[in-house]
This record gives structure tokens, sequence and C-alpha cells, in this order.
């Protein structure tokens, strides 16, 4: 599309704020079924259809469009210039309905932009729990990593969006606590790194699930020793120690019980 090729009416009414004129225009369309089908899956500059902009931009009717966009035969697993697709766009900016919507019509839950982030990678930066939920029920892979290898995990811990639900929801689901990226960095070491009061629970809580404390990173630093501030440092450290007590009593505990069941 060169410089003084109007873009589609769908696309043009998305992206200048009139996302209400959509649906009168497509209901009063005076054109055939096929020259509306053809202008609905019309791409712009950035290769992107009418219906893609709909997952870019939330708006209350987007839904309803979508329906019928798709009932007037919009391509539903579409990509951009940057390979990102429409499922992509929808689970970051959490519309959990339309994307919901797009996976029932065949968008592939494991698709990769150009820089190698799924849905999924997209939802847990963002910190969209229940999007992240959709996809991992719809078989999202959780250690799928991106060009930097990260993983949804590294993700949701560089997040300061994501809720220690969703850092749950990843690890029991199957994601790879220890997963080293490009720069040998685990999530451990990433909320080390940005150790603050705030974050200060993700810590403790990829530490009780068993992440590695040992692991070092391409500049052989391991997680606790990216913390800065020595009393944060310490304070950390208090509490792993207390973690670490207190499995070790349930282990005692457990094995107590097998022993009373021996007898």
């Amino acid at each position: 599309m060169d410089l003084f090729t109007p873009r589609p009416e769908p696309i043009e009414y998305i992206l200048t704020g009139k996302t209400e004129s959509v649906l009168p225009f497509l209901e009063n369309y005076k054109g055939t079924q096929k020259e509306l089908k053809k202008l609905i899956n019309a791409k712009d500059d950035d290769e992107r259809t009418a219906l893609h902009w709909l997952c870019s931009i939330v708006h209350k009717l987007n839904l309803q469009i979508a329906l019928k966009f798709i009932e007037c035969g919009a391509e539903v697993d579409t990509a951009d210039d940057m390979g990102t697709s429409t499922l992509i766009s929808a689970c970051s900016t959490n519309q959990l309905k339309l994307a919901k919507l797009l996976i029932e019509k065949g968008a592939q839950i494991n698709h990769r932009d150009k820089n190698g982030r799924t849905a999924l990678s997209f939802a847990s930066a963002k910190g969209n729990l229940e999007t992240a939920r959709l996809l991992i029920k719809k078989n999202a892979k959780v250690n799928l990593g991106d060009k930097r290898k990260q993983t949804p995990l590294h993700k949701s811990i560089l997040s300061a969006r994501a809720p220690l639900a969703l850092i749950q929801l990843l690890i029991e689901n199957g994601a790879s606590i220890d997963r080293l990226d490009s720069e040998e960095m685990s999530p451990l070491h990433y909320a080390c790194e940005d150790a603050t009061e705030e974050n200060f629970e993700k810590i403790l809580f990829l530490i009780k699930y068993g992440a590695d404390l040992d692991n070092e990173n391409s500049k052989k630093k391991k997680p606790l020793d990216l913390i800065r501030g020595k009393n944060f440092k310490k304070k950390v450290l208090q509490l792993i120690e207390k973690e670490q007590e207190k499995q070790k009593m349930e282990n005692e505990n457990e094995k107590e019980k097998e022993k009373e069941k021996e007898k």
C-alpha cells in the first residue's frame, strides 16, 4: 500500500476511534459477499487486517464485530509484518473472550512472532492471569523460549504486573523453574536482580518451589549474588533459612508417618 492509498474502511474506523461505525458499515455494504470478504481481509502497511487491529485495540463492541467479521469470511489466523498473530494481539491486550473465539475458530495457540514470542509469552509479560489460564487449558506450550531463550516464566518474573497466581499457574503446569536464557539467567536470577519489597515474594515463591540457588549466569553470578543492598540480602537469607528449616521438619514428619505405617 503506497502513501496515497487509503486504508480499508473497517481499519480506518478502528484506528480513528470510530469502532462503533464498523457494524453499520458491514450491514449496509452494497457490494457482493466476495467483495466484502476481500475488503475485510485487506491488509494495511503493517500487514494487518481489520480483525487484527480489533484484537489490538480494546473496545466494548470488539467481540460482536469479530463475530461479524468471521461470518463475512475474515481470516482468523493471520500475522502482521512482525509475525504477531491475531491471537497474540488479543492475549496481549487481555481480551479474554476474543482470544477464546479465535482459538475456537482455529487460531494457532503456539504461533511465534519474529522474536520467537507466543501468545502465552505476551499474556505472562502483561500479567494477564485468566488469559494465560485459557491458553494453558488449550494446550499452550509453557516452555517455548523466544530468541533470547526466555520462557513465559521468565516473562512473568520480569513483569511488575504478574501476580504470584500466574507464576504458580505456569510452574504447576510444567514450566521449567531453572531454565536459563541466552545470558544463562534463570527466573530466580531475574527475581533477585530486581529484588525489592514489592517482588520479594517472587523470590521466596521460586525458592519454595525448588529453584536452584547455585545456578551461575554467564558472568558466573549466582541468583543471590545479584541482590543489591546488604540488609535486603540478609532478610532474604533469613527467610530462605526459615523456609529450609520448615521443609526439613515437614520431611521428618513424613518419615515418622511412614514409620508408623510400617509398624
